[in-house]
């Protein structure tokens, strides 16, 4: 069954960035990537499309390459309503970004809807695949810089990521809501013990972020390190194997917005990142 899910991710993914590229019910989509500057090379690098207004164009397009709506509803894919007893597609007139795994293997998807209404942003429901608070954005592209570099940074969108990575930054992610969970500092801990935080700049977003950093850093790995006491002698304390810092955004500008206007106020705003309690204080 996994396999069957990945493989059906993996052709929605396809459909959608056909879509975005060839179709003229895609302008609106294409019109926006160019307004927020994302080129055609990042586009393809991530595989970004776009869900018509349509009801039912995925689904018959899924049921023409012989998946099953049972599939489809597995996949996080369609929807079903119940009183009409139908089933129709889960994202529409949305651009599309895949959501990949370490392998990068599709996932799921983040819709971002162009036009009113709510949510801005749409994620595929929970499915065998798909487990929101373990799902890190973009670190299939970005583990081996952040190998290198001995440091992640993490912000909050699917645009930041995505910019970041389009002017060189490639150690960003994304964690899938507004505070960090234990299983995805667990996962990032397997390349590297620093972590840099890219708050938004409004208090309760920082609020938010710092109390589920205080809650997730308890599940992080810890050593036991020599200290000498004030007699002299030996003892072993245990201490956090992790460097926790903060970047604090300017007032009204998200990382995508600083990234665009100007990278090396980006890297300089990294470089002055604040340890964690420095910053809480």
């Amino acid at each position: 069954q996994r396999s069957r899910l990945y493989e059906i991710n993996a052709a929605a993914a396809t459909y959608f960035y056909e879509i975005l590229q060839h179709h003229a019910g895609a302008g609106v989509g294409r019109a926006y990537l160019e307004r927020r500057g994302i080129n055609q090379e990042t586009i393809a690098n991530f595989r970004i499309g776009f869900a018509l207004e349509n009801w039912s164009g995925l689904r018959d397009f899924l049921m023409e390459k012989g998946w099953s709506l049972d599939e489809q509803l597995a996949a996080g894919l369609v929807k079903r309503q119940e009183e009409r007893n139908s089933i129709y597609d889960a994202f529409r007139a949305r651009v599309m970004i895949p959501i990949r795994d370490r392998q990068s293997r599709v996932i799921g998807f983040g819709g971002r809807l162009l036009g009113d209404g709510q949510p801005k942003y749409l994620n595929t429901a929970e499915t065998p695949l798909f487990h929101k608070s373990q799902v890190i954005f973009g670190l299939d592209l970005a583990r081996d810089a952040i190998r290198r570099d001995d440091k992640v940074v993490i912000v909050e969108g699917y645009m930041d990521v995505i910019a970041a990575h389009q002017h060189g930054f490639a150690n960003v992610v994304a964690c899938m809501g507004t505070s960090l969970t234990s299983e995805q500092l667990q996962q990032l801990h397997r390349f590297t013990n620093n972590f840099i935080l890219a708050l938004d700049a409004d208090a309760a977003g920082q609020q938010a972020t710092v109390r589920g950093l205080n809650q997730a850093r308890q599940s992080l790995l810890r050593v036991q390190k020599p200290t000498v006491t004030a007699t002299g002698q030996v003892r072993l304390t245990e201490r956090l194997n992790a460097n926790l810092s903060i970047v604090s955004m300017p007032a009204g500008l998200d990382p995508d917005d600083v990234i665009r206007r100007n990278p090396t106020e980006w890297q300089t705003l990294v470089a002055q990142a604040q340890p964690l309690v420095d910053f809480y204080f």
